[in-house]
Parts: C-alpha cells; structure tokens; sequence
C-alpha cells in the first residue's frame, strides 16, 4: 500500500520586500524627500523601471544607493542641480 506523507510542509517564504517600490515609496523608505529622490533618479545615481505610466525603482537601487560613497551622490547631485539651473529650471 501507498504510504500518505503527513509531515506537515513548511509554507513558503514570502519576499521580505517588494521587487520594486515608487519613487515616494522609496524615499519614505530612505527618509529622504520626494524632490531629492526624483533627482537621484533624474542623475542616474538611482535606475528607475518605467511599466505603463508607474516609474518603479527596483528594490536593489535602494540598497546600491545606500552603498555609494557620500561624495559620489553629493557629485551627482550638485552636478544634476547645476544642469537644471542653466537650463532655467527651479
């Protein structure tokens, strides 16, 4: 005869985080402002997944900008800053 498994099975782990979160989601998550985040996207200091109308940034861009060395992103920020203002931008 069949022998039935009843060992109870383990149930599968869930993802301790989403694959990807918004831009506001993101920085709530980072405690950093909206504005600040949109211009790490708008630098490239942070790579961003357009799906439809959603910018989305994967969850590992979170981690490598939390990784980068402070005068990295301060050199990508300024230089973002100073393109927007000689183009008239506020």
């Amino acid at each position: 005869m069949n022998k039935l498994n009843l060992q109870a099975q383990a149930p599968p782990m869930k993802e301790p985080h989403p694959l990807s979160v918004s831009v506001e989601h993101g920085a709530r998550l980072l405690g950093i402002g909206r504005t600040t985040m949109w211009a790490c996207v708008s630098s490239g200091l942070v790579a961003v997944v357009r799906l439809s109308n959603r910018t989305l940034i994967p969850f590992a861009e979170l981690e490598l900008l939390m990784a980068r060395p402070q005068e990295d992103i301060d050199a990508a920020l300024k230089a973002f800053k100073e393109s927007r203002e000689a183009r008239g931008e506020r």
